[in-house]
């Protein structure tokens, strides 16, 4: 009866605002607007600017390379002496031949020792795994394509082939000293 009681003397004072809403049509001023709008005096727009037809253009760079292809080749005057030329497909020199130690920077690589066996020199060479891979002159180590000129005692000198920034090639020479011996690295 409580309930009944409470919801009561909310709804009483509610019901006339609802009645009021539900009375006239007093939308004078919206019918006003929209008989100003459709009645009355449109604008007229003005006619779209003509403008005259593209004249055909000849392009003459036709016969040019091709921006999205690499601009080196055998004939680029960019490939200068000294510089290793561009091999076709963009590998470099010998990439298909890949040793375990062209996965490591030559920074990586340490000289351990050096082994002679049936006359020829090989030197041991550690990477960053901690394994010991022995290598000869002709081999290749390092990511730089480094390729073994010659295995001494205690030093092993290379020469790597890095790209010259202007889509060739160039040699850099390097050493490899033996680990314990005074120095370590690279020549240039």
């Amino acid at each position: 009866m409580k309930m009944r009681k409470t919801s009561l003397t909310f709804i009483l004072p509610i019901l006339p605002l609802l009645f009021s809403c539900a009375g006239e049509d007093d939308f004078a001023d919206l019918q006003a607007f929209l008989g100003q709008v459709e009645g009355g005096s449109q604008r007229q727009l003005a006619p779209a600017p003509s403008f005259p037809a593209p004249q055909p253009l000849d392009y003459g760079a036709a016969g040019l390379r091709s921006p999205f292809k690499p601009w080196w080749g055998p004939s680029d005057p960019a490939l200068l002496a000294g510089k290793v030329a561009q091999p076709a497909g963009g590998q470099t020199p010998q990439a298909a031949l890949r040793h375990r130690l062209e996965d490591f920077p030559i920074s990586a690589l340490t000289l351990v020792g050096t082994l002679r066996k049936a006359g020829k020199t090989f030197a041991l060479i550690e990477d960053a795994q901690g394994a010991v891979h022995p290598v000869q002159a002709g081999d290749y180590l390092g990511n730089e394509q480094g390729q073994v000129q010659a295995v001494a005692e205690t030093q092993l000198s290379f020469i790597e082939t890095v790209p010259d920034g202007q889509g060739g090639w160039r040699r850099r020479p390097g050493v490899l000293i033996l680990r314990g011996s005074e120095g370590c690295c690279r020549e240039d």
